[in-house]
């Protein structure tokens, strides 16, 4: 998905060179290691957007664009109010009287936006609000978040007055009285869904996505997902129409039996797929460039770093071969049995700094708010499964995985046909007992003749692996020692960090309970280790993940403060 700069002026006389303006910005935002297509710019009357390196799977009318898919595409989305698709996307569209922005349920592309008395700004990155602003206000309440998620978190984001458009609504501009309104979204599924049962449309999401297939690959894994797609895609695709899969690892994975990336090489074997598999080893360029590439493309709304050590190489290829789009299996079924609500907060990534023991002990840390939100906290009548889902629903896919998106958005489009509107409202209705361990998707993989193993190992390496790197370690250390540092966060915290970071881990002796945890990972069963591994689960997070997040905030802040003053004489 191009990043999106979408803006209206109260006022009908709006600055001359405001849509050169708005066009600059979506450029800047390009990756620093493709040739990009130049940006997308229309204005019409007091509205303005801009889209930084335009596909042409976007769907732009004027002022009005469509990111991502909608399956119904004979009615007229670019109306406000009157037509609220089945699909996964966002939808930018306005006219005279209105502009109105919105996403799919699970708001799984995430929109920002900034109101004002002159100006609303709508985009799909809050650096280039900042920079149409030109001046940067940093909301330190999302530092206790990236520290104990490595995410923003439910609440915030990097600036204090850009909020973010919740899932399944819509916000409404009324231009004339200048009123600015959220309304829950209503979607219009049509009369044919309603009689299909969920496997039904599960099939209508796939069969209906009208996306061209030299323009889109499926990213294939060994698991569930993605090979459901592969068997629908395999079953309604014409004869001598090829599917184009990709699968990405470390070097050598592919031969290794039973990992992601073998059983998905098995699978486009079977399937006779166009397929390609992409190495994510470390790239020679320096550290602190893949650092502000990742932090750049992804905005820092994440640490996940392991699949883009490699420069992003895998997304710069895509671009640069035609590949326009990439299909995922992201989906509402979660594999967790869960064993309480901590189990299920940490595993879903909404962890709090008051989880880790270590954490705890630091003062800075300990002072700092930080709590779940009463919507995200499990209801009374709740059990662990259903609560499960609902995170799952409300926080990990809007929060974690938008923001996983998001670093793929600069090179290629993205659908997730699973998590069309009409599949995530059945899936909300069925039986906790046909949502726990993908039942449902195991049953329509046997209906369509699977018959290949899922994969036992992952295709990439840990991200704690690479934050403990001597380069990592070296570039985490030099801004933890910086000025800018400093002027976050206290000395003696930085210090206290520094200390720990530079013990050498090789000369630490085992405790007692590490001593007992080699024992036992060698003489249990796997499910028996499994279950001993939730009852005892570490509650402290690792001094190169702390240092690695902290990194994380001083250098986004530095970004953002370097986006905001370089677009002040624009």
């Amino acid at each position: 998905m191009s990043k999106i700069l979408y803006i209206t002026y109260r006022n009908k006389e709006i600055p001359h060179d405001s849509s050169e303006k708005v066009k600059q910005i979506t450029s800047e935002l390009n990756p620093d290691n493709i040739h990009a297509n130049p940006s997308y710019c229309s204005q019409n009357g007091r509205t303005i957007c801009s889209l930084s390196n335009p596909l042409s799977v976007i769907k732009t009318e004027g002022t009005n664009v469509l990111l991502g898919n909608i399956l119904n595409k004979e009615k007229n989305w670019t109306n406000p109010l009157k037509y609220f698709p089945d699909g996964n996307y966002a939808i930018f569209r306005s006219n005279n009287e209105l502009t109105e922005v919105f996403t799919d349920k699970l708001s799984s592309r995430t929109i920002w936006y900034y109101y004002d008395d002159e100006i609303l700004i709508c985009a799909t990155s809050q650096r280039a609000i900042i920079k149409f602003l030109s001046n940067f206000e940093f909301d330190e309440r999302v530092i206790p978040w990236i520290i104990s998620t490595g995410s923003l978190g439910p609440l915030y984001s990097w600036d204090s007055r850009i909020k973010r458009i919740p899932p399944a609504t819509s916000l409404i501009l009324k231009i004339s009285d200048w009123k600015l309104e959220l309304q829950p979204v209503n979607y219009d599924l049509g009369e044919n869904l309603k009689s299909m049962d969920l496997s039904e449309k599960i099939y209508n999401a796939v069969d209906n996505q009208n996306l061209d297939s030299n323009k889109w690959a499926l990213s294939l894994s060994g698991g569930y997902d993605s090979r459901l797609i592969l068997l629908l895609l395999n079953k309604f695709k014409s004869k001598k129409e090829k599917i184009r899969t990709i699968t990405w690892g470390i070097k050598n994975t592919e031969e290794e039996k039973g990992s992601d990336a073998n059983i998905a090489k098995n699978l486009a074997l079977n399937y006779q797929t166009d397929h390609s598999f992409f190495s994510t080893k470390i790239s020679h360029e320096p550290i602190d460039l893949l650092l502000e590439r990742f932090l750049k493309n992804g905005e820092g709304r994440i640490d996940h770093i392991s699949s883009y050590m490699n420069g992003f190489d895998i997304w710069k290829y895509l671009f640069e071969n035609n590949y326009e789009g990439i299909l995922r299996g992201n989906q509402l079924f979660s594999g967790l049995k869960p064993a309480s609500e901590l189990d299920i907060r940490r595993f879903m990534g909404l962890s709090l700094i008051s989880d880790f023991e270590n954490l705890k002990k630091l003062n800075f840390l300990n002072s700092l708010e930080q709590f779940i939100p009463e919507e995200l906290e499990r209801k009374t009548a709740e059990n662990l499964h259903q609560y499960r889902d609902r995170i799952l629903a409300d926080y990990r896919i809007p929060i974690i995985q938008a923001a996983l998106s998001d670093l793929k958005f600069p090179y290629v489009e993205q659908y997730d046909p699973l998590l069309a509107n009409s599949i995530v409202e059945e899936i909300r209705n069925y039986p906790d007992k046909f949502r726990n361990e993908k039942k449902i998707i195991k049953k329509i993989l046997i209906s369509l003749g699977n018959q290949e193993e899922f994969a036992k190992v992952g295709a990439t390496r840990p991200k704690e692996e690479l934050f403990k790197q001597e380069n990592m370690t070296e570039e985490i250390l030099k801004e933890l020692n910086s000025k800018d540092a400093e002027n976050i966060f206290p000395v003696t915290f930085l210090n206290e960090v520094i200390t720990t970071l530079k013990k050498p881990t090789t000369s630490q002796s085992k405790t007692p309970k590490q001593w007992i945890k080699k024992y036992l990972s060698k003489a249990l069963p796997l499910r028996i280790k499994k279950m001993l591994s939730k009852a005892f689960q570490a509650s402290t997070l690792d001094i190169s993940t702390l240092g690695f997040r902290l990194m994380v905030i001083i250098k986004m802040i530095r970004i953002l403060q370097e986006d905001s003053v370089r677009n002040k004489s624009h």
